[in-house]
């Protein structure tokens, strides 16, 4: 009787090491650059270009559509910001073709001004930039649109045809 006692808490007790093995190594995986970039972030010192100096370009277009949550800290929000400004480009036209990812990926834009948006594609696709913002861009055409920057200048995303995340960041300037 005892040995079926033993028995069973010895395979309780692997069963339940290999459950929080399995829990640890998951969490591990699931930590990306994002986990160095957060590291050099981690002084007390305002944040600036030198902060993100070492990160790629191809690496702040990856984070720069990977927003922080509405509840993330001030530090993390200003190094969204901070990313997004680095690689906001003027263009003449925000290009949403295939609707995979906005080129420019950060589009500058003044508060108040219209801007274009280009689709060369053959169907018809719908940018949404928050509540009741909802454009539509007519196939091989270029619509000129002006969208209402509820908080004024800042970074805002934008998704199209219903995606599921930002496919591009707006950086608006006063």
């Amino acid at each position: 009787m005892i040995n079926k006692i033993l028995i069973i808490f010895i395979v309780t007790f692997v069963i339940a090491i290999g459950i929080l093995g399995y829990t640890l190594f998951n969490q591990r995986a699931d930590t990306t650059n994002d986990t160095l970039l957060n590291n050099r972030f981690s002084s007390d010192n305002a944040l600036n270009e030198s902060d993100i100096s070492g990160v790629s370009f191809e690496e702040r277009e990856r984070l720069v559509l990977n927003p922080p949550k509405d509840d993330a800290s001030a530090k993390e929000q200003a190094r969204h910001f901070l990313i997004a400004q680095s690689i906001a480009k003027e263009a003449p036209y925000l290009d949403i073709t295939n609707c995979k990812k906005g080129k420019p990926v950060v589009f500058k834009a003044k508060e108040g001004e219209k801007f274009a948006v280009k689709n060369e594609d053959s169907v018809e696709h719908t940018i949404s930039m928050g509540e009741n913002q909802i454009f539509s861009i007519a196939a091989h055409s270029t619509k000129t649109i002006l969208p209402e920057f509820k908080i004024g200048p800042g970074v805002y995303g934008y998704g199209c045809d219903a995606s599921e995340k930002e496919v591009g960041m707006i950086f608006v300037t006063s």
